[in-house]
């Protein structure tokens, strides 16, 4: 399950509205709307309350939230050398 359905199946289990949510997050309805369509994610400052407000633990959320990056983008191992080293 992705971080998108976990976190709309979590809010229609606690039968709350997708405008409910975004009053919690000083959001507009339309933010959450797209983290239930996998749009985008929440920011970083956002992850506590969702936990509180849905039930979820940090570990339900990035676990999925992990998977779903990795389906996307695997990580890229590779660095800029002139950006690590300071070149004089």
């Amino acid at each position: 399950m992705s971080f998108a359905e976990t976190f709309r199946t979590a809010r229609i289990a606690k039968k709350l509205t997708q405008q409910q949510i975004a009053d919690e997050l000083n959001l507009d309805r339309s933010a959450i709307s797209h983290y239930e369509t996998g749009m985008i994610k929440p920011h970083f400052d956002n992850i506590n309350k969702i936990c509180e407000l849905l039930d979820l633990t940090y570990e339900q959320i990035f676990k999925e939230w992990d998977n779903s990056l990795k389906e996307k983008r695997p990580f890229n191992r590779r660095i800029n050398i002139g950006m690590a080293v300071n070149i004089k």
